[in-house]
């Protein structure tokens, strides 16, 4: 596909004044430890190789992130985001964060579309966030981080047919992150639930603490949380398509970050009642709790996955690097 198709703007590569940020192993720990904690705590069952890998993905995906967060100019994020684009799609390091993932897509055959939806997705961050419905939110979350899902597969070394799972845990961690952060996300002006499930309320809305709000949002982040749980119960049963290591840290990863859900369902659904971190002490006891079951979910037979969690991402007759209408 060439740079025209894409309908990437130009732009000058003396475009960002950020200082690079090259992943290079031990400061992609560090990043992750800083910022993942809950994937730094599961990493830590991981070989050496893998989790360096996984740990310069972390901080690439970071990188995009803050570029559309912490930028007060949305265009020149914008413009940050297509030469990201453009790097990876010529492969050349155009712009001064790209050069390690180039080396990481060669090292460990990560999916390229993937990362240019992954990139795609977080630009839609830089519009008006109002997301319409359940369709549109599950789409959401697959840019954002149903494609991390996908990319890690060949980093944890997963066996093929584990990819669908690998997404599906990407969604329901991002749904979880949603759940977590719908009053931050508020008065942000973004709005994650879907206009459908909250009587269209507007992220300012949202934002005021009033008892018809509550008893609106409540019940709107209860729906989301068990949506999550049908897609991590189906990543639950792909982890039989890892390798042992990789297979016991994935599962950690999952137990601890679908129990900021449990956190969340704890204080009944109620975002002002505070940002849900479940402590270090819990997270522990999640793991372990986890582990012991390993019997119960760890097969080497192959799995079915459900189809009806990936209906919403036919992408059939849609531009799959161009923004997606959410």
């Amino acid at each position: 596909m060439s740079e025209e198709q894409l309908n990437l703007p130009s732009v000058d590569n003396t475009l960002s004044d950020r200082q690079s940020t090259t992943a290079r192993p031990a400061q992609a720990r560090h990043t992750l430890k800083r910022h993942g904690k809950t994937f730094h705590l599961a990493g830590k069952l991981l070989s050496t190789k893998r989790l360096d890998a996984a740990a310069r993905l972390y901080t690439f995906c970071r990188v995009v992130d803050d570029i559309v967060d912490e930028s007060t100019d949305k265009q020149n994020a914008r413009l940050a985001l297509a030469k990201i684009r453009q790097s990876l799609l010529l492969n050349a390091p155009l712009y001064p964060d790209t050069d390690d993932i180039l080396g990481l897509i060669s090292e460990w055959d990560i999916p390229v579309d993937a990362l240019q939806s992954l990139v795609c997705g977080v630009a839609m961050d830089l519009d008006k966030v109002e997301i319409a419905d359940e369709r549109a939110l599950i789409r959401y979350s697959y840019y954002v981080a149903g494609t991390v899902g996908e990319m890690m597969c060949p980093i944890l070394g997963s066996k093929q047919g584990g990819e669908k799972f690998a997404i599906d845990l990407g969604i329901a961690m991002q749904m979880t992150n949603i759940a977590r952060d719908v009053l931050e996300d508020a008065q942000m002006g973004r709005r994650y639930l879907p206009a459908t499930w909250v009587n269209n309320l507007s992220a300012s809305q949202i934002a005021e603490e009033t008892p018809e709000n509550r008893a609106i949002i409540s019940e709107a982040v209860r729906r989301l949380l068990a949506l999550a749980d049908s897609y991590y119960s189906s990543a639950t049963l792909g982890l039989r398509y890892l390798p042992f290591r990789s297979r016991i840290a994935i599962a950690v990863a999952l137990a601890v970050y679908r129990e900021i859900g449990h956190l969340i369902q704890e204080k009944n659904h109620n975002i002002y009642a505070g940002r849900a971190i479940v402590p270090r002490l819990r997270k522990y006891r999640t793991a372990i709790k986890m582990l012991s079951g390993f019997f119960t979910w760890s097969s080497d037979c192959p799995a079915n996955h459900d189809s009806r969690l990936h209906a919403p991402l036919d992408f059939s007759g849609d531009n799959r690097y161009g923004k997606k209408q959410v």
